[in-house]
């Protein structure tokens, strides 16, 4: 170095540390004054949104209850579609032919009757031994009767009395939930019953039919039946007007929080992972209190009202489809989960999508070299991808939320149907990406166009 060139070298130094100067006081200048205060802010956000996430996953089991009891309990086709099938259950069946035998015994006196008769005929002059034949001729009698009953239980004819009770116990029922009496179900000391007279007015005629003794005496009689026992009923009645008024607005109100939780949370994909999981374990907690519920409703049963196999086909009966739907949401939250997880940053999320990618880029070369050529559908559809994208997961929710019943199997269908209808849309818009196929001899292998990545990547 010359001794003319230091001056200028220092004087150039100096320069520059006047201009970083002069730039880190521009920078401070735009830089506002909540800055600082940034990471304070995203724990802010993240509190937030747990507490969001928590309130939402704690007030679904609840509303899900709440829809269940609005939709069955208080519907009445809904109800009697529910409760139609144990009118052909072994269990009920044999469980209402004996209340139906013992009920028409009692009312019928029948143990009386003999003993009169008998007494009777030994006064005179019978013998006194005749009085021993008293109970055989009673238990022929109610084992005779027992198995009419029976039979007319078993027909369609039951079946048929059975959904016309049921359907006109329907007003009952819910009166009965709502703490008023007088309905055709009732509700006392904890006992849900289903008054059975009707079904013994239906059968009588079969029984004098059948030549059962003294059947056409059988006088009107209110025969309840239980269906359900519970110390809480109580609780349940004073419950069950507040759940069928808010029975949507919790459900809404849940998904409105879960949802908000997502759009506080700074790392979205990240939360909306997680309330996929907290969907879904909050619905299979609830699923296990129905477990436990039922063991524990089969072991309180009282004595002398409805056999345990009974019971538990009316249980099951009752809560099958609100299990099936519960499995079905449980599935969705998981599906959301995964769905989250797929297009997040994770080394085997990105494994995953570039095995995709690569399936797409094939299917698409191949398409190509069996002449398959870019048209303008293609080049709409590379310029609508994201619109179509989202189009394709709105329809595949409107489609779920549509659906009657919507079971695991349907939300299995659904899932793969959106995987091939984003699979179409990749595949069509590829054809923009891969470049004019060279006019080659067969067997030539066009250039690999530049790799494009699927949602995420």
């Amino acid at each position: 170095m010359t001794e003319p060139e230091v001056p200028d070298t220092e004087q150039e130094l100096a320069q520059l540390r006047a201009e970083n100067e002069r730039l880190r006081a521009l920078v401070e200048s735009r830089v506002p004054p909540d800055v600082p205060h940034r990471p304070r802010r995203r724990v802010g956000r993240w509190t937030a949104a747990t507490v969001c996430l928590l309130i939402g996953c704690l007030l679904l089991p609840v509303g899900a209850v709440a829809v269940f009891a609005r939709t069955v309990v208080f519907d009445t086709d809904r109800y009697v579609e529910t409760v139609a099938p144990l009118a052909h259950d072994p269990a009920v069946r044999n469980a209402v032919a004996d209340r139906i035998t013992a009920e028409v015994f009692a009312a019928l006196d029948i143990d009386g009757f003999t003993r009169r008769a008998i007494d009777a005929v030994v006064k005179q002059g019978a013998p006194a031994e005749l009085t021993m034949l008293q109970q055989p001729m009673v238990n022929g009698v109610r084992s005779f009767a027992r198995t009419q009953v029976h039979n007319a239980v078993s027909s369609d004819l039951f079946a048929q009395a059975w959904e016309q009770a049921n359907r006109a116990a329907h007003a009952g029922l819910v009166a009965a939930l709502r703490g008023n009496k007088g309905g055709a179900i009732e509700v006392e000391n904890g006992n849900v019953s289903v008054n059975l007279g009707l079904f013994i007015q239906t059968i009588k005629p079969r029984l004098i039919e059948a030549g059962v003794p003294f059947a056409d005496r059988i006088p009107a009689v209110n025969l309840s039946f239980p269906l359900l026992h519970s110390d809480e009923i109580p609780k349940i009645q004073r419950a069950a007007s507040l759940l069928d008024r808010l029975a949507i607005p919790l459900v809404l109100f849940a998904f409105l929080l879960l949802a908000l939780a997502v759009w506080l949370a700074p790392g979205r994909r990240r939360m909306l992972s997680i309330a996929g999981l907290g969907i879904a374990l909050s619905l299979l907690l609830l699923l296990g209190g129905l477990a436990a519920g039922r063991e524990y409703y089969l072991t309180h049963l009282p004595q002398n009202t409805l056999p345990t196999d009974a019971a538990a086909v009316v249980w099951d009966t009752l809560t099958a489809q609100f299990k099936v739907r519960l499995q079905t949401v449980v599935l969705v939250g998981v599906v959301i989960a995964l769905g989250a997880w797929v297009v997040g940053p994770g080394e085997l999320a990105r494994g995953l999508r570039s095995g995709a990618n690569r399936l797409i880029l094939g299917a698409r070369v191949g398409a190509r070299r069996l002449g398959w050529r870019p048209t303008v559908v293609d080049r709409w559809v590379a310029d609508h991808v994201a619109v179509l994208r989202a189009a394709a997961l709105a329809l595949i929710v409107i489609v779920y939320a549509l659906w009657t019943r919507p079971t695991g199997s349907v939300v299995v269908w659904l899932t793969l149907a959106l995987l091939g209808l984003l699979a179409v849309i990749e595949l069509l818009r590829r054809g923009t990406d891969l470049p004019p196929a060279p006019d080659t001899e067969p067997g030539a292998t066009p250039a690999m166009p530049r790799e494009a990545v699927l949602p995420g990547t």
